[in-house]
């Protein structure tokens, strides 16, 4: 679950941006009710969200066991803050740093302080630290509604067709159990895999055709009796039995493998 929420936020952080620069400046200052926020209004809660959550999310790093989230003024947050009378990209590029660095914490965070206590008076009953991070994305994405209307849907990703690099790593370093790969999408008979083997490539052919795709990293592919070099974005085949590997790469080497 976890795991899911931090693709979910990545994928917020590259579909946002254009779409809200899209508005034009009267729709997204526009206020329904004086009481009512305007689409920049919300934006901008959602980064006095951020700010908080970031905090909560350092501290659970850390944390002993358990650690108390404190709450904050949403409302008035909003109004001190002057949202409304900043310009788009003002409220647009903070939401984006915070939300870029969450992604970047909750990448780093330990297995086991996934399952620290949350306490909070808030909260009827103690969550998790998964449970908070979990609600964080599910409360953005509550907003991002209000802000795109019916589009959200459009805009919204699914689980089974997309992954980042980033988190497809740290599946592989959580759940790999030693592996040097991990399967992370899979329709019908095709299956994705990310591989960053260690050192050395010890795979042997496969049943099933293979498409390679380098994400980072440098080398040579060994393919039958072929040799050549390969750099990220390269885009290798190799045909079902035949017999292959990759050597002298380089630390960072990591790539897609899709089977079909």
């Amino acid at each position: 679950m976890i795991h899911s929420s931090i693709s979910r936020l990545r994928h917020w952080l590259t579909v946002v941006p254009p779409r809200i620069l899209a508005f034009s400046k009267a729709e997204f200052e526009h206020k329904p009710h004086p009481d009512k926020w305007s689409k920049k209004e919300i934006l901008g809660h959602l980064c006095d969200s951020a700010q908080h959550n970031w905090q909560r999310f350092n501290w659970g790093f850390y944390a002993d066991g358990v650690f108390e989230a404190k709450g904050y003024r949403q409302d008035e947050l909003v109004r001190q803050n002057r949202y409304q009378e900043q310009t788009t990209g003002q409220v647009l590029n903070l939401w984006l740093a915070m939300n870029e660095q969450i992604a970047t914490v909750l990448s780093a965070m330990p297995e086991e302080q996934w399952k620290v206590r949350v306490t909070a008076e808030w909260l009827e009953t103690d969550w998790t630290l998964e449970q908070l991070a979990i609600d964080y994305v599910d409360h953005l994405e509550h907003h991002l509604k209000q802000i795109f209307g019916p589009d959200i849907e459009a805009l919204s990703m699914s689980p089974d067709w997309y992954i980042a690099a980033d988190t497809a790593g740290d599946l592989l370093r959580t759940q790999g159990n030693g592996k040097p790969f991990i399967k992370v999408l899979e329709h019908r008979t095709m299956t994705a895999e990310l591989f960053a083997p260690k050192g050395k490539d010890t795979q042997s052919p496969h049943e099933q055709d293979e498409l390679y795709v380098v994400i980072s990293g440098t080398g040579e592919f060994i393919r039958g009796e072929e040799r050549i070099t390969f750099k990220p974005g390269d885009v290798l085949f190799v045909p079902a039995r035949m017999p292959h590997r990759f050597e002298g790469f380089s630390a960072d080497f990591r790539v897609w493998v899709v089977f079909y």
